[in-house]
This record gives C-alpha cells, sequence and structure tokens, in this order.
C-alpha cells in the first residue's frame, strides 16, 4: 500500500490521507483512488489550506465559515469560498460581529475601513439623532386619537390642546435634529 493526499473533487482542498493498493498485475505499480495524489502535503498553519493545483500544493487562505460585512450596505455574510476576501468586504472577528449586531450606530465606514466609532462625537450624535426620532415617532402615534376625532368633528378642546402640544413639542424636536444634521 501506498499513502497518498486526497482532495476534494471541486475545491481541490486537501481532505485527508488514503492508501493505494499496490495493481496485482504490475508490482510496484499503484491503482490511485479517485482526487489522490503521492505528492505530498507540506506543513501548514491554521487559517490556511493545501489546494492541489495539479502539480503541487498550494497554501490558501480559508476563511470559510468567518463573518464578513460588505462596506456599502453593512450586510453581514458568511465567508462561504476559499481563498482572499472579496473586494468591498471586510472580515469581522466574533466581538466586532456581535457588538455591531447588537449596537449598529456604533460602527461605520472610515476611509474604505469598518470601524468602530462608539468613543466619537459622530457616534454620540448619531445616538442622540435616534433618540429624537424614537421621540418623534411615538408623538405621531400619540396625534392619532385627536386627529381621528378632529377628522369625525368629534372632537373636544382636550382633543385641540393635545394636537398643539404635540406639535408643539414636535417642531422643538425636528429643530434639535436639523442642529445634528437632520436624519
Amino acid at each position: 500500500m501506498l499513502k497518498v493526499y486526497a482532495y476534494n473533487k471541486n475545491t481541490k482542498e486537501y481532505t485527508g490521507i488514503e492508501y493505494a493498493q499496490e495493481n496485482p498485475k504490475r508490482k510496484g505499480d499503484y491503482i490511485m483512488p479517485a482526487n489522490t495524489t503521492a505528492v505530498q502535503v507540506g506543513e501548514y498553519e491554521k487559517g490556511y489550506i493545501p489546494v492541489f493545483n495539479g502539480n503541487d500544493w498550494e497554501l490558501i487562505k480559508d476563511f470559510r465559515g468567518k463573518y464578513q460585512i460588505n462596506l456599502i450596505d453593512l450586510n453581514i455574510s458568511k465567508v462561504s469560498a476559499l481563498g482572499e476576501i472579496t473586494k468591498g468586504y471586510q472580515l469581522l472577528d466574533d466581538k466586532t460581529y456581535y457588538d455591531f449586531l447588537n449596537n449598529p450606530l456604533g460602527f461605520n465606514v472610515i476611509d474604505g475601513v469598518f470601524t468602530d466609532i462608539r468613543d466619537t462625537a459622530e457616534y454620540k450624535n448619531n445616538l442622540k439623532k435616534e433618540e429624537i426620532l424614537n421621540k418623534l415617532k411615538k408623538i405621531d402615534e400619540d396625534t392619532v386619537r385627536p386627529l381621528r376625532a378632529k377628522i369625525a368633528d368629534t372632537a373636544t378642546k382636550e382633543d385641540e390642546n393635545k394636537l398643539l402640544f404635540l406639535e408643539e413639542q414636535a417642531d422643538i424636536l425636528r429643530q434639535e435634529l436639523n442642529k445634528l444634521g437632520g436624519t
């Protein structure tokens, strides 16, 4: 038996050791299993995988299963192919991945690099904007009942006063939002 090195039919990546049987009709000749080579796999470090190119083994980066982020739309996906990270994407470590999921406002793309901005004025500004937008949303929800009464021509003075108060509050929040740079 001869020790041989197996590789995946499609990706050509190293999958393990197999053994070729000696040809019973020709001593010294071996019947190679499919997708194997006698070319020995050398040492390789974590994060790389040997890939057979037809003549020899090449070490290719292997990020499969790790998270990457699209630097344009900030969508996250798992790396599924061998090789370098696709242009326009950035590899994320697990901590950054979970931090981003829990706090997307704390990250931004700066000069083509996905960056943690939680210690910056920009982040604090974004948080304030988010807070104002949530308050405006709540005001919109609070205006529904008195507006419905007004449309049905059943509004009371209390409904009118509530609408005026909510609109004043919304105006103050919109001004504050504009000072922060809008939405």
